[in-house]
């Protein structure tokens, strides 16, 4: 893996920290207003770290290059590894 430091942004608008948190809280209730519930079956999506996915996780739908696709929010694990 290669990481790259990026410098800050000289318009970056320095934010307190439950700001920040809020401020994210609400993007991620705007993308997922209307969603719609998707059954996963194990083996049908690549999920990372499957075996540690709780309730409330975040998750993000790849297509084979790893590019982001969608995300989610597991609502519901049925059984031992069943999401």
């Amino acid at each position: 893996m290669r990481a790259i430091e990026l410098q800050v942004s000289p318009h970056a608008v320095e934010r307190p920290r439950e700001e920040r948190i809020a401020r994210r809280r609400e993007r991620l209730a705007d993308y997922f207003e209307g969603a719609n519930l998707r059954l996963v079956r194990p083996g049908q999506l690549p999920v990372y770290d499957l075996e540690q996915l709780v309730v409330g996780s975040l998750m993000a739908f790849q297509d084979a290059e790893g590019l982001a696709l969608a995300l989610g929010i597991v609502e519901q694990i049925d059984g031992p590894g069943g999401a």
